[in-house]
C-alpha cells in the first residue's frame, strides 16, 4: 500500500476510513476502556467503514455520478459533497453512540430505552456479543454484575461495620476501569453484632464507596453470616 501523495487519494482514504473512525470514537467515549484493545480499535473501524459504506453504496454511487458526469452548478455540487460527508460521519457517530450507551448501561435494567425494551434481554445479548465482540469481563466483580441481576448484598466495611440493601433495577455498580463502588436501590436493616438481615428495607438507597468494600456477599434474604 502507498501512501497517497495528491489531495484526492488523500481525501478517498479519508471517506473510505471516515465512517468507522466516526462510529468507534463515539462507541468508545460511551464505553471506555472495557473491551478497547488495539486489536479490537482497529477491527472495529475497518468492519465498521465496510458496513456503513455497502449501507450507503447506492447513494454514493448516485452522488458520484451527479458531481462527475452530471452538469450541476458548482454550488449544488459542493452542498451535496458536503452532505454525503455530514452522513458518513453523523450516522455512524450517531449509531456507535447508541450501541456504546447500551454496552456501558448493560448492568442497569432501565437504562437503554426504547432499543433494550425492543430487543428484550436475549437478543440485546447476541447483539451486543455480534457487534462488540465476546470479551471476558476485566474482573470477577464486572462479571457478577454484567447480567443485571437481582438480589441481596451484605457488605463488610474495612472499618468492620455491616451494611446490606437490595441491589436489583435502579442499582448501579461501577465498572472497569472506574472504582467498584456501589449504589443499592434500598438498604436493608442488619444486625451490627452478627451481621444477620432483618425483616424490612429501610426505605432509601445506599451508597457504598469503592474504598469502604472489605469484602461482599450475595445471598437471599435472612441468612446467617459465614464468618
Amino acid at each position: 500500500m502507498t501512501i497517497p501523495n495528491t489531495v484526492v487519494g488523500l481525501l478517498f482514504v479519508l471517506v473510505a476510513v471516515l465512517p468507522g473512525a466516526a462510529y468507534t470514537w463515539a462507541f468508545e467515549r460511551e464505553a471506555g476502556a472495557y473491551g478497547i484493545t488495539l486489536a479490537d480499535r482497529t477491527f472495529r473501524l475497518i468492519a465498521a467503514s465496510v458496513v456503513f459504506h455497502l449501507a450507503f453504496a447506492w447513494a454514493e454511487y448516485a452522488g458520484y455520478r451527479l458531481l462527475y458526469h452530471g452538469s450541476l452548478p458548482e454550488f449544488v455540487q459542493f452542498a451535496l459533497a458536503w452532505c454525503t460527508a455530514l452522513a458518513l460521519f453523523t450516522v455512524p457517530a450517531f449509531v456507535g453512540t447508541r450501541v456504546g450507551r447500551l454496552y456501558t448501561n448493560r448492568s442497569r435494567a432501565r437504562a437503554g430505552g426504547w432499543i433494550r425494551r425492543t430487543l428484550g434481554s436475549e437478543r440485546e445479548d447476541r447483539l451486543l456479543r455480534a457487534v462488540v465482540g465476546r470479551d471476558p469481563a476485566p474482573r470477577a466483580w464486572d462479571d457478577l454484575f454484567v447480567k443485571r441481576p437481582t438480589f441481596y448484598i451484605r457488605v463488610r466495611t474495612v472499618d468492620e461495620i455491616w451494611l446490606a440493601g437490595i441491589f436489583a433495577a435502579s442499582s448501579y455498580a461501577g465498572g472497569y476501569p472506574q472504582e467498584t463502588d456501589l449504589l443499592l436501590e434500598e438498604a436493608w436493616e442488619v444486625d451490627q453484632g452478627d451481621g444477620h438481615l432483618g425483616d424490612r428495607g429501610l426505605g432509601y438507597a445506599l451508597y457504598i464507596p469503592a474504598t469502604r468494600i472489605a469484602w461482599l456477599e450475595i445471598l437471599p434474604a435472612h441468612v446467617e453470616p459465614q464468618v
